[in-house]
């Protein structure tokens, strides 16, 4: 009985082993066959942009003519032609390049951007908001309001750079809508990368008309964020004065930097009376804010905030009073572990930092 025993386990032995071998060997086979699937892919799709690149090349410097052999090789792989676009847009500078560019993109990729916007695949919506930023044409607006909405960030944040390169209202509109939900951090981070290419004339009216009739104070933070990345206003927008005792901790933050930004009439009293808010978030970013502003007039006051309860408070006062020369540092240097530790600490901190800094270790 034990010797049959014996004798069933080492034959399923057998069989674990030899699936285990054949599972192991099919796993190699599998790997070896999709890397050479991968290079044939990508050794092709090199060889179309050579011939690509190549092929535009001779056309704009012998200034031929886009034919359908031409616009038969460009819609082989689309990411293959934007990259030639780029790259040429770099190499070549005649009038003759921008005449097959625009062929290109009204023939070529507009169609696919049109089509790829409702795709299910990212990399093709991805690829429908590099297309709509080389040419953007009126009737184009609706799509691009569909991939501000995208759910994949790569892919609404480039839509939405491109609305802020030639906005429209309903374009400020919806990107309000989608970048707003976020808070302090999440929106701040939107609103840099977003502002970096707009149009800022042309947005900032449309978003000051957007403050003007929002009554979400989540949706008029990012307003004044947007505003506050761009270059500072001659003229202010002087709601924000009221926005800054509106109750909403959001709201009254970006108004802050905001007016800051702009360095607006009684912008210091307004930051050294809000040094003293019940909020210690208002009280910590008054502190930051007067030492952008190199507030020298302020300084005594910052100092007193180096024992407030609150952290935050504290390191924040500490650091602004490095920006405000001598007498800053000074109060920095006269804190006394006795009297005050926590006052001390910070102190200290900021101390070393800035001297860490002045000697090339930071």
């Amino acid at each position: 009985m034990h010797l049959i025993f014996d004798e069933n386990f080492l034959i399923f032995i057998k069989w674990v082993i030899l699936f285990q071998i054949i599972l192991i060997t099919s796993l190699i086979l599998a790997s070896i066959v999709t890397k050479i699937y991968f290079h044939n892919k990508n050794k092709k799709r090199k060889n179309h942009f050579d011939i690509l690149i190549n092929t535009l090349k001779v056309l704009t410097i012998n200034n031929q003519e886009v034919n359908s052999k031409i616009l038969s090789l460009s819609r082989k792989f689309i990411p293959n032609l934007l990259r030639a676009i780029d790259e040429l847009d770099e190499e070549l500078q005649s009038p003759h390049w921008q005449k097959i560019r625009t062929q290109l993109i009204q023939k070529v990729l507009l169609p696919h951007a049109k089509s790829f916007t409702n795709a299910k695949a990212w990399f093709k919506r991805y690829l429908a908001t590099r297309i709509f930023e080389l040419d953007r044409q009126k009737s184009d607006e609706r799509k691009i309001l569909i991939l501000i909405k995208d759910d994949l960030p790569l892919v609404s944040i480039n839509a939405a750079i491109i609305a802020l390169k030639y906005p429209t209202q309903m374009m400020i509109n919806t990107i309000i809508d989608v970048f707003s939900t976020g808070r302090h951090i999440q929106q701040s981070t939107f609103a840099k990368i977003l502002a970096e290419e707009a149009n800022v004339e042309l947005a900032t009216s449309f978003i000051i008309s957007c403050i003007k009739k929002e009554k979400n104070p989540y949706k008029k933070a990012f307003c004044y964020r947007l505003l506050t990345n761009f270059p500072a206003q001659q003229e202010i927008f002087h709601e924000a004065y009221d926005d800054i005792q509106s109750n909403n901790l959001e709201l009254e933050i970006a108004a802050l930097y905001y007016l800051s930004h702009n360095k607006s009439k009684n912008i210091i009293d307004i930051l050294c009376l809000n040094l003293s808010n019940e909020k210690w978030e208002i009280r910590a970013i008054a502190a930051k804010l007067l030492g952008k502003l190199n507030a020298v007039q302020s300084t005594q006051l910052v100092g007193k905030h180096l024992r407030d309860e609150k952290w935050w408070v504290r390191i924040n006062a500490a650091q602004a009073l490095t920006q405000m020369g001598k007498e800053g540092l000074a109060i920095l240097e006269s804190q006394n572990p006795e009297s005050d530790p926590y006052a001390y600490d910070v102190a200290q901190q900021v101390l070393k930092t800035k001297n860490l800094s002045t000697q090339g270790l930071f």
